[in-house]
């Protein structure tokens, strides 16, 4: 009797969801085009400045006035900073308000990065002005280099993956793209945790990145100055 039953196992595979919807990820769009832009659109708006007063000779009636050269630099470099720290703060609040990973897990490396951005941004800011002397030129110069500049770090994302070689960050904003890539792109990974202000080495190029960043401050400072100088004695 009992060698007659024959038990016979049985699988039923449980039910899916499948969507074809085509969704494409807000984290991802902000991080390759509008954070980029949203964080070196006042670039041209601050070589415009620079480039005005200098086609409009009001620095040079300053300096027959008695004011010195250093005051001049110091006053426009705290009222940039200031405009900078203010539209980057904006623009967190606004990306925390519709809870951007890159801001609403852990805002400590943005944050970090965007201020060493600000202060690279502004010596740059200050280079790119020894360029021009015509100021329309320099807005509409400065915006073109920079838009091409979120092009190509959009390509160098498509090839690298945020591990280009080191000889590409010597653009500053090439390398604050890609140090905003790996942090978004960490804060969105499911394999690997968010980093951290404490686990920023982590993020493979990300130090490498800052580390230019902050090289570069002073590199183009440098270089602003010996524009100015070579301005002046022509």
């Amino acid at each position: 009797m009992a060698s007659s039953i024959t038990i016979t196992p049985v699988y039923q595979v449980m039910p899916r969801y499948v969507s074809t919807k085509i969704e494409i990820p807000a984290s991802l769009l902000s991080s390759r085009i509008l954070l980029p832009f949203g964080i070196s659109f006042f670039i041209p708006l601050f070589v415009y400045t620079l480039t005005l007063e200098k086609q409009s000779r009001i620095f040079i009636m300053m300096r027959m006035n008695g004011l010195k050269s250093w005051i001049y630099f110091l006053a426009h470099y705290v009222d940039f900073f200031l405009s900078a720290i203010l539209s980057m703060s904006i623009f967190l609040l606004t990306a925390a308000a519709f809870r951007l990973e890159i801001v609403s897990i852990n805002p400590g490396p943005i944050i970090i990065l965007l201020i060493i951005w600000v202060n690279t941004a502004i010596s740059l800011s200050f280079a790119i002005s020894t360029l021009f002397g015509n100021a329309r030129n320099a807005l509409v110069g400065t915006f073109l280099v920079l838009l091409m500049s979120i092009v190509i770090s959009i390509a160098a994302t498509a090839i690298w993956n945020n591990d280009p070689p080191s000889p590409y960050f010597i653009w500053p904003p090439f390398a604050c793209y890609t140090a905003v890539g790996i942090i978004n792109s960490r804060a969105v990974s499911l394999d690997a945790p968010a980093l951290t202000t404490s686990t920023m080495g982590d993020g493979d190029k990300l130090l490498p990145a800052i580390y230019y960043l902050l090289v570069e401050w002073v590199v183009f400072f440098l270089i602003a100055i010996y524009g100015q100088v070579i301005s002046w004695s022509l």
